[in-house]
């Protein structure tokens, strides 16, 4: 759970932390003062379009790094081949 959390806080800034504390703080806010009406449901909506996307932000943040890993390994296997390439062309000269 530690790990997951420490992942977490890698991939959310502080700007999206304030964002869903924010939120949630007008959310609980507006629900108390104005009770289940029909603009709770639109608090609702508002809420979970929030969450989404900042949910896309931490998704496509982890996603890239990954891509950037696997990007980092493809040049050094690119760079691996290329001096072997040229030290195999050395050795036939």
């Amino acid at each position: 759970m530690e790990r997951r959390a420490i992942f977490a806080a890698r991939h959310l800034d502080r700007a999206s932390v304030v964002v869903i504390v924010l939120t949630v703080a007008l959310f609980a806010t507006a629900f108390w003062v104005r009770g289940v009406t029909h603009d709770a449901f639109l608090e609702v909506g508002v809420l979970l379009v929030s969450t989404k996307l900042i949910l896309n932000t931490y998704h496509m943040d982890a996603h890239v790094e990954r891509l950037e890993a696997r990007l980092v390994e493809m040049r050094g296997l690119l760079e691996a081949l290329v001096s072997a390439s040229s030290e195999s062309a050395r050795t036939r000269s």
